[in-house]
């Protein structure tokens, strides 16, 4: 949870899916960002991320997101070091990774988002909603069906429902 509320405060979204859909961050601050990776980094306020790469993979591996991972995970770190009641348990945790995998995840939405060869702008978003609702219909067949499973266990212990 603490990699997702930082990534909602950080893109300033409510939703994950939402970052995507932001504008990336400008061909010249990329290139400020190349000439001093320090002062022109990503921050972690109103923060974009580099949408120009060909594909998910190169995407994943510019600077500008490189940067953006390890700036999202030195701030979890450094909230679960300094937290005194110790929430986020006695467990190591890879941030970098996490971060890693959850931009992964963005990256994949900003390629599938591009419109295709001879795509119009609205047969675009038909596409974009079109996929989403399958996506949410499969999500709510596999709910269905751990919760069916579940309830068998219950039953099956002895419990009532």
């Amino acid at each position: 949870m603490l990699a997702r509320d930082l990534l909602y405060e950080g893109f300033n979204v409510r939703n994950i899916w939402a970052i995507f859909a932001r504008d990336g961050v400008s061909q010249d601050r990329l290139e400020l960002h190349i000439k001093d990776p320090i002062r022109h980094g990503p921050k972690l306020r109103n923060t974009r991320i580099d949408k120009y790469a060909p594909d998910t993979k190169t995407m994943k591996q510019t600077p500008w997101n490189r940067a953006l991972v390890h700036k999202f995970a030195a701030k979890a770190s450094d909230i679960v070091a300094n937290c005194v009641d110790k929430r986020f348990g006695p467990d190591t945790i890879d941030w970098v990774r996490l971060f890693s995998d959850r931009f992964y995840d963005i990256f994949k939405q900003v390629i599938k988002a591009r419109r295709q060869p001879g795509e119009s702008h609205e047969a675009r978003i038909l596409r974009l909603v079109l996929d989403d609702n399958n996506r949410k219909e499969r999500n709510a067949k596999v709910s269905l069906r751990h919760a069916v499973r579940d309830s068998h266990k219950l039953s099956m212990n002895g419990h009532k429902h």
